[in-house]
């Protein structure tokens, strides 16, 4: 029996997250982080695509990605973690494969499905008792949009910088 075809929708944003291969803590090195957040740019230029929500952690990436057509969705994450893959393998002289298996994704039909999933993403480094506060997590949008860091808040979503403004106002209370 093959696998379950991936469901695409148009116009919607989708969760997305993909786990280093045995677990291992490949982003544990920060230029391992920063090398994945390039590569991230560059593939939100060449698909047009909308990278809206991020957090890095040290063995998985959790995203929410919104393709410009739900067709790219493959294609996107294809380049994204083959691009890094090959350069990590080629930085840090490994061969094989980094990726543990196919990425997980989930259609975000609605704007709650998209806050909870933001929030969800948000509390991750939380959750692994990394930091006290999703802000205190460089390694995500929610650091980069409090610091203004225009790297991808500028292409951010109005409902999504929606989100973004009502975390900051609240002061980051995700309970």
């Amino acid at each position: 029996m093959g696998r379950v075809r991936r469901e695409l929708i148009e116009g919607v944003p989708y969760h997305v997250t993909v786990r280093i291969n045995n677990r291992l803590f490949y982003f544990d090195n920060t230029e391992a982080k920063r090398m994945f957040i390039e590569v991230m740019k560059k593939v939100q230029l060449i698909y047009k695509c909308k990278i809206e929500c991020f957090t890095i952690m040290n063995n998985h990436v959790h995203l929410i990605v919104k393709p410009r057509n739900a067709k790219d969705l493959p294609g996107i994450m294809h380049r994204l973690l083959m691009t890094f893959a090959k350069r990590f393998n080629k930085r840090f002289k490994q061969s094989g494969h980094v990726w543990e298996s196919r990425y997980y994704s989930r259609p975000l039909r609605t704007l709650v499905d998209i806050e909870s999933t933001f929030r969800y993403i948000a509390k991750n480094p939380v959750t692994a008792n990394l930091v006290k506060s999703p802000i205190d997590w460089f390694w995500s949008s929610i650091a980069f949009y409090e610091r203004k860091m225009s790297l991808f808040i500028s292409d951010i979503s109005i409902e999504m910088r929606r989100i973004y403004e009502k975390y900051h106002i609240c002061g980051y209370q995700f309970d």
